[in-house]
Formats: structure tokens, sequence, C-alpha cells
């Protein structure tokens, strides 16, 4: 039996676990205590709990039925087409609910690319044995099923009781639940003696999540659970990012010249009739589009001396800082912030970066020192804690 995790003697395994004496005078394992926020809870109630970021839908996928290991009813597990004819002759392929020993359970889930994070939950039962040897597998078996065991680095493997102590993993007692943004990929030493070191290559995807966002439409997730465990369900709680992406632009307000202060600038999301309204959190105008970047100076420069209406109502969203536009540029020209600060650096000096939603005192407002047309074109802008109301990817 191929096995991704190298164990040791009894004596080591016991040290990690409460082992208790059944009535046949055979050491069975308690299980831990539910780990929160996870206890008194279902399965399917761990998926549908699974909070998402307000700009993006959540999709649930589920193999199988949550019913408490019935062997009632036609549950297969599917076994993706690529792996069909490398696995035609392995003995011992069990599917949901399989109530035997020695079985090794595969099935997959086809998680859409634009995944921005995702818990997968696995329902296990042992069916004794020495199920405290058991382990989970996940993320690409194709390198294992035709026997390039040294490639296997799109995988990621635990022992089912010692996943607590392994990042992004969590056993219940009755569920392993997958972070797949927390979850490490990379290949076991394989035949390597009292050898347990992970070993991961730099060329690879970090994570699950990068594995499955290095597609272009789908990813195949393929779990595996081996050898005394039955398996009741499995789940996907995905959140998606929204699609297409769009990034955050404002409009020119007003320009009015306030001497011997300077001209003012008074720039705020859009909010006429007819105009495609802002969004904080999932943005409004396509990043395919060109428009320019707005670019801040911050020279914490006082309130300008205006008449007393304007300078109460300036106070609210007074930056303090100047502001200039660039040329209309494509919003998915910037991977990153920081390619957008560059831009607006080599523009117009290197203190200069990208004006942000709360550059203003009034969050989607902002008034600067500024030199710019009226009318003048939507700009893009930045905003931070949002990462899908950006062209570009947020800094860390």
């Amino acid at each position: 039996m191929l096995r991704l995790i190298a164990y040791g003697g009894l004596g080591a395994v016991l040290t990690a676990m409460v082992i208790a004496v059944g009535a046949w005078g055979v050491l069975r394992v308690i299980p831990p205590e539910p780990p929160e926020p996870y206890a008194g809870m279902t399965g399917m109630e761990i998926l549908e709990a699974h909070a998402c970021h307000r700009a993006e839908s959540k999709q649930i996928i589920v193999r199988g039925v949550e019913d408490g290991f019935s062997p009632d009813g036609d549950e297969r597990a599917v076994i993706r087409e690529a792996l069909r004819t490398p696995l035609a002759e392995r003995r011992g392929l069990a599917g949901y609910d399989h109530p035997g020993l020695d079985g090794h359970f595969i099935d997959h889930l086809n998680i859409p690319a634009h995944t921005a994070a995702g818990l997968v939950v696995i329902a296990l039962r042992p069916n004794g044995g020495g199920w405290e040897n058991d382990a989970a597998v996940i993320g690409n078996l194709t390198d294992w099923a035709t026997g390039a065991r040294a490639e296997l680095r799109r995988l990621a493997g635990t022992t089912i009781l010692q996943s607590n102590e392994r990042d992004g993993w969590t056993w219940t007692g009755r569920f392993l639940v997958v972070d797949l943004k927390a979850v490490q990929l990379g290949d076991w030493l394989l035949n390597a003696e009292g050898d347990r070191t992970l070993h991961r290559h730099e060329a690879l995807p970090a994570t699950l999540l990068d594995y499955v966002r290095g597609h272009d439409q789908t990813a195949p997730l393929d779990i595996r659970v081996y050898d005394d465990m039955s398996v009741d369900f499995v789940g996907a709680a995905l959140c998606l990012e929204p699609r297409p992406r769009r990034g955050l632009t404002w409009n020119l307000v007003s320009s009015i010249d306030f001497e011997p202060s300077g001209t003012v600038v008074f720039i705020s999301a859009p909010d006429s009739p007819g105009e495609t309204q802002s969004n904080p959190f999932s943005g409004n105008t396509l990043c395919s589009e060109a428009r320019p970047l707005l670019c801040f100076l911050d020279r914490r420069d006082p309130v300008p001396e205006i008449d007393r209406v304007l300078l109460e109502r300036a106070g609210a969203i007074w930056s303090g800082g100047e502001v200039r536009a660039t040329d209309p540029v494509r919003g998915d020209q910037f991977a990153t912030l920081a390619d957008a600060r560059a831009f607006c650096a080599e523009a117009f000096g290197d203190e200069w970066r990208v004006a942000a939603f709360h550059d203003g005192n009034h969050p989607g407002r902002l008034q600067a020192y500024g030199e710019m047309e009226d009318p003048h074109p939507p700009v893009w802008v930045d905003i931070r804690g949002q990462p899908h109301a950006t062209c570009w990817e947020p800094a860390p």
C-alpha cells in the first residue's frame, strides 16, 4: 500500500493520542472533542455556515449524501476520466458508505478557477482495524495514479488523527475540514526511512487554492481516503470572486480656483442619475477599459482659506494633498498596487501614489489641490481592505 506519510512505531503513535481499552482488550482511539466553531454541527451545516466576502458569491458542491453512512441508495464515488485507466486494475476501490477494511475511496470535485476561498468537508467513520494510521490526500492524483511517485507535487496529505497539528486541516472526530487557503502542497519523500520532512518546490503552487487558481476554468480536486475509514459524503463551500473583474472609478465634481490658495478639485464616487454607481466592494468599471489613474501627493496642507460655508463643507472631505491624473490606461495593466504606485511615481515623482477611497476624511469623497479640466473622464482609485474592488491585487 502506498503511503504518502511516514509513520513511527506504535509507541510513537500512542504518545500523540488518548487511548482506552475496549471490551475486547483492544486499544481504541478516543476521537478529539470537536474544535470550535464546528461543535454540534452537521457537515452540511459547516458548509452552510462558511462566510464569504460581501462581493463574493457562494457555491456549495456535494458528492454523496449526508445520511449517517446509510447503505441505501446509489452513492457512487466518481473517479475522473484521466484516472480511470491507470486505476482500472487497482483492488479495493470503495464508494460512499463502504463498511469494510483496506479500502481506497477516491472521488473528485470540479472547483471553479476564480475561487477566492473555501472549505472541503469529508464525513468519516472508522470501520475498525488500525485506523489510527489512516490518511487523507487531496489535490491532483494523476502523478500517483500513473506511478510517478517521485513527482507527487500537486498533493497535500495527512493522517486523520494528526491533522489538527497541520495548518489548514481540522479533524472534529466526525469531519475532516480542509481550508483551501491554508493547506500547503508538497511531496513526501517516499520509502525514506525515518524521514517525515515535507519537501516543497518553489516552482509549484504553495497552497491548494493556488493550485485551483492556476487553471483557466475549473480545477480537478481529487480526494483519496484510505484504508479503514468509511466516507459518508464530501462537500465544498466555495467563495467565488466577481466576474468579470471591475475596478473603482470616481468622477470630477468640480474644479474651482480659490486665489491665492490655488485650484481645488472635488472628486467623488458617481451618484448622478444614469451613471454606473460606484461599488466599494466589487468596483464599477470593467478593468479592460482605459481610464486615467488618479495620483495623490500627501502634502498635509491645511484647509484652504475660502468662505465659511465652503470651509465647513471642505473640512469634512479635505485630503491635505494634491491630485493629478495620468493619461488613460487600462485597469488590468497593473498586476499589483505596487505597479500602480510605481506608475504614479514615474509620472509625477517619487512621493506620488495612487489616490485612495479614504484619503478624504469622508469615505468616497476627496477634495484636494489639483489641475483637472472640467469635464474630466472618470479616474481609477484604490481602496484598502476590499480585495475585489480594484483591478490590481491589494497590498499584503
